[in-house]
């Protein structure tokens, strides 16, 4: 038996309906995370073999080469780019074939910050730089 109403009216509020009656009901979506995992390239979502970098984010320098290649624009912003602003970046791995710091020995993950420096291509922790 469904609830007194608080006012006599011929109609039901929209609060009433979902309320009292059901009405509906908004479904309840699970949070997907769409980060996508630090070692695989941003353009073919594969794990990257040679770390390339271009407009500050990471790929693997065969895709990037072949769709600047075709397209001739960068993927990040549309701009114009040419295959020799592709930046190759000399990272290192460790036993269990995972990218680290070469000074530290972090492990790069997800929420890991990275620093490039240019010069030498080399790749550090930010802990690492700011010390």
């Amino acid at each position: 038996m469904p609830k007194h109403r608080k006012k006599d009216r011929p109609f039901l509020s929209a609060s009433e309906w979902s309320n009292d009656f059901g009405g509906y009901k908004e479904v309840k979506r699970k949070k997907i995370d769409k980060r996508l995992p630090f070692e695989c390239c941003a353009l073919s979502l594969q794990p990257f073999k040679d770390p390339a970098l271009i407009d500050g984010i990471l790929f693997d320098y065969e895709a990037i080469l072949k769709f600047i290649q075709h397209y001739k624009k960068s993927p990040v912003n549309g701009k114009v780019v040419h295959a020799s602003d592709i930046i190759r970046l000399n990272m290192r791995k460790n036993v269990d074939d995972q990218w680290h710091c070469p000074v530290s020995c972090q492990v790069f993950g997800i929420n890991s910050k990275i620093v490039a420096i240019l010069p030498s291509r080399n790749v550090y922790a930010y802990q690492v730089v700011k010390q």
